[in-house]
């Protein structure tokens, strides 16, 4: 199953500059197309020093080698640590929707939005609504993310994908174009 990247760094698109060395140099990994020795990096770390943002690293990188099952368990540990951990949620979503469980998907996406509303968050959201049928709602909800996060090639080619859903070609173009043109190596920019 193909499970949708949420994090322009995980599919290629930027880097991560967050301060921690092994983190980005694991984010870095995976956006020149490394998954396995992003993953290796990130699993090299003692568990007890992994903090919150190597594991949802962990869990984006397992999602988009289609582990799903390995990426609930580290999704779980943290959200049983933090509730409200808006990328755990939004990557949470990421699995429903792929696994057709709309309603928790739904639900689990509008809460990382609430959250921390973020491009990651409004992706996971505008896949739930699409997974519900609620596609002007997934439209409008790219849209809010585009003009709050316009350098975010993933959110770019999601609105792509939707106009070109929609049967608007010349929207399509644009948008896809304007993942390309902010990240050259992102896949589904392409």
């Amino acid at each position: 199953l193909y499970y949708p990247p949420l994090l322009a760094t995980l599919g290629g698109g930027t880097t991560s500059a967050s301060g921690d060395a092994v983190l980005d140099q694991a984010l870095a990994s995976a956006a020149a197309g490394d998954l396995p020795g992003a993953l290796a990096a990130l699993e090299a770390v003692p568990v007890t020093e992994r903090g919150t943002s190597h594991e949802l690293a962990r869990a984006g990188l397992l999602l988009n080698v289609g582990q799903a099952a390995q990426a609930r368990e580290v999704i779980d540990g943290v959200l049983a640590r933090e509730p409200n951990a808006a990328l755990a949620l939004a990557l949470r979503a990421a699995i429903e929707v792929v696994q057709n469980q709309r309603d928790a998907a739904l639900a689990d996406a509008e809460r990382a939005v609430a959250a921390g509303d973020n491009a990651a968050t409004r992706l996971a959201l505008s896949y739930a609504q699409q997974a519900a049928f609620r596609l002007e709602a997934a439209r409008a909800t790219l849209e809010a993310a585009a003009a709050a996060h316009p350098d975010d090639a993933l959110v770019q080619a999601r609105l792509a994908e939707l106009a070109l859903m929609r049967g608007d070609h010349r929207a399509a173009r644009a948008a896809a174009g304007r993942a390309e043109a902010l990240a050259p190596g992102l896949g589904r920019a392409q």
